[in-house]
């Protein structure tokens, strides 16, 4: 064979490998490229999310909120007591009425004297047997006939709606709130790292669509910017599912109900009333129902409380929240025309 034909063919194989082994190199490089693309993006996404986390709900995204909330748990709890239920008069409907101005008067003489007396605090009582009671951001306490039933005097029931105005006073359920509208900014983020490093992204807490996601997002962009919820009725019904169904499923932690606790003796006491009462109250809840599941155990709730009011005694010359004689503060029975009105079907 020629000597020059013979090299030719030798170099052959090398110099077919030129052209692939510089579409490698290209490729290696966008492939590179956009690695950095993505990781940048999900750098800057990430800090919108870091920025959510900080964030705090205005006073009208509250309210608005709260008032979606308020609904479902009047929904859920058979709506509002107040509406006769016989035409023979058994049920009598001005019983009722009494019951929701009389909860109003002990409520919000509580409330004012909290740390937010400014919001529009509303109280009502569920149409229910079941025994419950539960808050929304914005004002709202609601108590069921069924946890009405168990109470004997009015220092009681002010301890149950201390307790609820505490969950909203300490944003409890906005923490919740918050939380859902993170979720997704973070989903994102391990989306758009997980298309270079490959790791497997799980389900959104929150099924929202990409430019609810986006609108979420950009809250973390601008600290002051507000979030009227009000004008997105689709997001806002997502929104307060999402919290009605994370509260339902594992309420507020164990570190919230006794901060609630805590709050809600200070309330008691300051409003005039015996708190050994709402303490011995405790020990009528029941402990094993949806909405308490998340609540410390009875006992627990009640010796932390003893504590604490043993932690905290007066002192002569000194402001304090639990006067000398606590012990003597009032109970104020509740009336027996009121008391008969919940025995209706």
């Amino acid at each position: 064979m020629n000597l020059r034909l013979t090299l030719s063919l030798a170099a052959l194989p090398a110099m077919m490998s030129l052209p692939c082994g510089h579409a490698n190199l290209r490729d290696n490089i966008d492939t590179a490229a956009k690695v950095r693309e993505d990781q940048q993006e999900a750098d800057k996404m990430q800090k919108q999310c870091d920025a959510l986390k900080a964030r705090q709900a205005d006073i009208e995204e509250e309210k608005a909120l709260g008032g979606t909330l308020a609904l479902h748990w009047v929904k859920g709890g058979n709506g509002l007591f107040g509406a006769p239920q016989k035409k023979d008069g058994a049920f009598a409907p001005e019983s009722a009425a009494e019951w929701q101005r009389y909860l109003n008067t002990v409520g919000k003489n509580l409330a004012f004297q909290s740390s937010r007396p400014g919001l529009p605090w509303t109280f009502g009582v569920l149409n229910t047997d079941v025994f419950s009671a539960i808050s929304a951001p914005g004002g709202y306490v609601f108590v069921s006939r069924g946890l009405l039933k168990q109470v004997t005097n009015e220092a009681q029931l002010a301890g149950v709606l201390a307790h609820e105005i505490a969950h909203v006073t300490e944003r409890h359920a906005l923490e919740t709130y918050k939380k859902l509208t993170v979720a997704p900014c973070e989903d994102q983020v391990k989306m758009r790292r997980a298309k270079t490093v490959g790791d497997k992204v799980g389900d959104e807490a929150l099924q929202l669509a990409p430019d609810e996601v986006k609108k979420i997002a950009e809250l973390g962009s601008d600290a002051n910017r507000a979030f009227d919820l009000n004008l997105d009725w689709r997001l806002l019904g997502k929104l307060a599912e999402g919290t009605v169904k994370k509260i339902r499923e594992s309420g507020f932690s164990k570190e919230d109900e006794f901060a609630a606790d805590r709050v809600a003796l200070q309330l008691v006491v300051e409003a005039g009333y015996n708190p050994e009462e709402y303490i011995n109250f405790i020990g009528k809840l029941p402990e094993k129902t949806a909405l308490f599941t998340s609540h410390p155990p009875n006992g627990e709730r009640q010796e932390a409380l003893r504590k604490w009011l043993k932690e905290n005694p007066h002192a002569k010359g000194e402001f304090s929240a639990v006067p000398a004689n606590y012990a003597s503060l009032p109970t104020v029975p509740i009336k027996k025309e009121m008391e008969a009105s919940l025995s209706g079907p």
